[in-house]
């Protein structure tokens, strides 16, 4: 038997906290409209979760999932992810003209400390591949385990079902 939906408030969608052992749910945190990927920041203390629908990042406390902060970020955020020293946080974004890019700032006591650095930019490579358009791609940037770096994955010039994996310094 399916578990009965619960509504959130009108144009909130939850944050659901699940315990894999017993397969139940712990938690659920009502944050805006459309939550996309939820981490913990590397000490555990809080959860940031992008809210795509609304340009911003959802702060919540580690323990009790209670809303603590918003951070405002440009067009469509998606997978927040920490460097490993916890120092900067890099997201992927829709800015400036749809299609994934990705940023990262450096982050102090929870907030953003200094500007943005645009990880990429809208890229064309004149031809869209099926299931694609003809620009660059990069939804999961993952940092090198020293931090001093990223990962991202691109169709750039990849057939269909294939990717390029780049570093960014």
């Amino acid at each position: 038997a399916r578990a009965p939906r619960r509504a959130g408030p009108l144009g909130s969608h939850p944050v659901i906290v699940p315990d894999t052992a017993p397969n139940a749910v712990n938690h659920t945190t009502y944050v805006g409209r459309a939550p996309h990927e939820a981490f913990f920041t590397p000490d555990g203390g809080e959860v940031w979760v992008a809210v795509r629908g609304e340009d911003y990042i959802a702060v919540l406390d580690g323990t009790s999932f209670a809303e603590k902060a918003r951070i405002t970020v440009p067009n469509g955020p998606g997978m927040t992810i920490f460097s490993p020293d916890g120092k900067q946080i890099a997201y992927v974004t829709t800015e400036p003209a749809g299609y994934l890019n990705v940023s990262a700032r450096a982050i102090v006591n929870g907030d953003w400390a200094g500007p943005v650095t645009t990880v990429t930019r809208d890229n064309s490579f004149g031809k869209a591949l099926q299931y694609f358009a003809d620009h660059d791609f990069h939804p999961q940037p993952a940092w090198l385990r020293a931090g001093s770096g990223l990962l991202l994955v691109a169709h750039r010039n990849g057939r269909l079902g294939s990717v390029n994996l780049f570093r960014v310094p």
